[in-house]
């Protein structure tokens, strides 16, 4: 301190700095839980919601919309896959007493079929990807799609 009781430039400009690192903190970590819960929103959308931090920013909104329609259209996409194999698996049974080769083909054709099932587990690495690296890029296929307003 100088006589005056003022403080001197150099205090002035500590003061300044350790404010400004203060800030620099608490905005950082602001921006983790953000990020943290919009890559939480993919596994289970409704936790940013019940937390209240899906109206407290965009961002993670955005992301929790797009978790909730990746969730229904899951859903709706091994109703229609688990259809197909249930179909396909019973014509396998009666081609492969008929012919053997036709059966073994039907397998491995419900094989990959049933590989699709992991389709929606690509959109969620995709979401939590975009989400980790602050963008808010639309799913392919069902990302135009709003659940949460």
């Amino acid at each position: 301190m100088s006589d005056n009781n003022q403080p001197t430039t150099n205090e002035q400009f500590e003061n300044v700095k350790k404010s400004a690192q203060d800030a620099f903190t608490n905005v950082s970590q602001g921006i983790d839980r953000t990020k943290g819960m919009a890559m939480l929103a993919y596994f289970l959308f409704f936790v940013p919601l019940i937390t209240g931090d899906s109206e407290r920013s965009a961002f993670v909104k955005y992301h929790v919309n797009q978790g909730a329609v990746l969730l229904l259209a899951s859903l709706i996409y091994s109703f229609v896959l688990n259809a197909i194999l249930g179909v396909i698996g019973g014509f396998a049974t009666l081609i492969f007493f008929a012919n053997p080769f036709m059966g073994a083909l039907t397998g491995l054709v419900t094989a990959f079929l049933g590989l699709l099932g992991l389709v929606p587990l690509g959109f969620i690495f995709l979401g939590v990807i975009n989400a980790a690296n602050n963008e808010m890029k639309p799913l392919p296929l069902i990302g135009q799609f709003t659940l949460i307003k």
